[in-house]
């Protein structure tokens, strides 16, 4: 976790400075933009022969998604810029 949380800081501050040099409407932009990707986003589902199913969401689920609020902890920290960390964990087996 400690390593988590130093790639997280790592990045925030490399990209902070950046996103800071565009004007405001473009950075709300692309928060906005980031926090709608997360309300609209749906896991994968398969039919029966494992085949993708794609059925798009309705206009009005997609409003109403969209005027939602975001789940405490969700995107504590929004720079514009998707991030997403891969977590895996290992277990190291002991012999005896």
């Amino acid at each position: 976790m400690e390593n988590l949380k130093k790639w997280t800081a790592y990045i925030y501050e490399m990209f902070s400075n950046l996103i800071l040099k565009l004007p405001f409407e473009k950075q709300q932009a692309l928060r906005e933009r980031v926090e709608s990707f997360i309300k609209l986003y749906e896991d994968v589902q398969f039919d029966e022969d494992g085949n993708i199913k794609n059925e798009p969401l309705s206009e009005e689920t997609i409003k109403l998604r969209k005027n939602m609020a975001l789940k405490e902890g969700v995107l504590k920290t929004n720079m514009g810029i998707p991030v997403i960390f891969f977590v895996n964990k290992v277990y190291k087996l002991l012999k005896d």
